[in-house]
């Protein structure tokens, strides 16, 4: 080993790691050793601030599909910035809730109303940035339910209405590509008029 070479080397790594790498060194000789260990030290220097950026656990949502002959049930929202976009009924399920019971809240809360929970039409994971401090990115599990509200419902927003929630709204499913609808993989599924698969995944969705 060229003199100097072993604690110019160490003096990059955690002070936890130094006797790490003097060991290696020893162990597969100091070529290979200070391979090892250098690249180790620079993965997890890479793959560190990234995963700083995720939320460490993954939530649960719950969202209604309520379609009335052309049209779909929306909620119309204004972000800070003063921009639009429409999202489907729901939200996050609560520990102790079924899937059902976290719809019907959320259904209530949000466009006040009690809906029919049909059955489940697809699942599918969203990686959603937080729109507050800290802007992590946060990893939903989406359900998606067919559901249908009384033939007297008018839209209206309920008692607890999203934070951005502005209205709440019929659009026709034919224009939902010219709508800000998040996730934009909504577009195609509201609008796929096929026949039915039964429950499927969506895979990771945007």
């Amino acid at each position: 080993m060229v003199a100097g070479e072993g604690s110019s080397v160490a003096n990059r790594l955690p002070p936890g790691r130094r006797a790490a790498h003097f060991s290696t060194v020893t162990a597969r000789g100091h070529g290979s050793g200070r391979f090892f260990i250098l690249c180790w030290y620079r993965k997890r220097e890479e793959r560190e601030p990234r995963m700083r950026e995720y939320e460490s656990s993954i939530r649960n949502s719950v969202r209604a599909i309520i379609v009335e002959g052309p049209d779909v049930l929306l909620l119309r929202k204004q972000d800070d910035d003063g921009s639009e976009r429409y999202s489907l009924p729901g939200g996050a399920q609560d520990p102790g809730e079924t899937l059902e019971q976290a719809l019907q809240r959320e259904c209530l809360e949000e466009i006040d109303c009690r809906v029919r929970v049909q059955r489940l039409a697809a699942v599918g994971d969203w990686f959603k940035r937080r729109s507050r401090p800290p802007h992590q990115w946060r990893h939903q599990v989406e359900f998606l339910f067919h559901c249908s509200v009384p033939a007297d419902y008018r839209p209206a927003n309920g008692p607890h209405p999203d934070r951005h929630q502005v209205e709440v709204v019929w659009r026709p499913r034919a224009n939902l590509e010219g709508l800000r609808l998040l996730p934009r993989r909504y577009v195609r599924l509201l609008q796929d008029d096929g026949a039915d698969p039964g429950a499927f995944y969506l895979g990771c969705i945007d």
